[in-house]
């Protein structure tokens, strides 16, 4: 059996436990009541860093909740304004999640750059 989940069979899943999901977290893993997962991480090259950079929201209030959805979007170094781009970085990736429960939202950040 499978237990890989991806976000387009998300709905109506409730969370078993959610870890990693904290600053400078290299993965995070949403485990389900019915065996299933998501884990987010990424192979790190040698010139290159991608964390968890931002967390909004009580990770915790949101195990035992239903999912409704989850939200992606990726921001890349031309779509951020320049005054917050930092000045020795070849490449930045922002990517932006929303994760829509029974019990609300929260919303995390992954952050790349080389």
């Amino acid at each position: 059996m499978n237990n890989k989940i991806n976000k387009e069979n998300l709905f109506g899943r409730v969370i078993k436990s959610i870890t990693g999901l904290e600053k400078d977290s290299t993965e995070v893993k949403i485990i389900f009541k019915d065996g299933g997962e998501i884990i987010q991480n990424h192979k790190q090259e040698w010139s290159e860093e991608v964390y968890v950079e931002q967390i909004d929201g009580n990770v915790f209030m949101h195990e035992g909740a239903i999912i409704y959805e989850l939200l992606e979007k990726v921001c890349s170094k031309d779509e951020i304004p320049e005054e917050e781009l930092p000045s020795y970085s070849n490449s930045l990736t922002a990517t932006f999640y929303t994760l829509k429960t029974s019990r609300g939202y929260l919303d995390w950040r992954w952050y790349g750059e080389s």
